[in-house]
C-alpha cells in the first residue's frame, strides 16, 4: 500500500506527506540533516570554547580538523551516485 500525496506522512510529524517527506526525501534524509547540522554545531562551539579558553591559535586549530573530520565523516556515509547506464555523458545521473 503506497502513501498518497494527501495522506497523513508515515513519519509521524502530522503533516500531510507532500508537505514532508516527498519534499524532503523521506525520514532518512530528514535524520541525515540533522544529524550534520548537529555535527557543525558542535565543530564551531568546540572551536570557540578553544578560542576563547586557550587561543585564537588553538581555536583556529581545532576548528579546522573538526571541519576535515566532519568533511571526511560525511563523504564515507554518503551513497555513490546510482549508476546511469548507457554511454551517454547527458544522461548521467548524480543522484539528484
Amino acid at each position: 500500500m503506497s502513501t498518497g500525496r494527501n495522506d497523513p506522512c508515515p513519519c509521524g510529524s502530522g503533516k500531510k506527506y507532500k508537505r514532508c517527506c516527498l519534499v524532503t526525501g523521506g525520514p532518512e534524509q530528514n535524520k541525515r540533516s540533522q544529524q550534520i547540522f548537529i555535527a557543525i554545531v558542535v565543530v564551531v562551539v568546540a572551536a570557540l570554547a578553544g578560542t576563547f579558553a586557550l587561543s585564537e591559535a588553538v581555536g583556529g586549530v581545532i576548528g579546522a580538523v573538526g571541519i576535515a573530520a566532519l568533511g571526511i565523516w560525511i563523504w564515507m556515509t554518503t551513497d555513490p551516485p546510482a549508476a546511469g547506464g548507457g554511454s551517454d555523458p547527458s544522461a548521467i545521473n548524480f543522484g539528484r
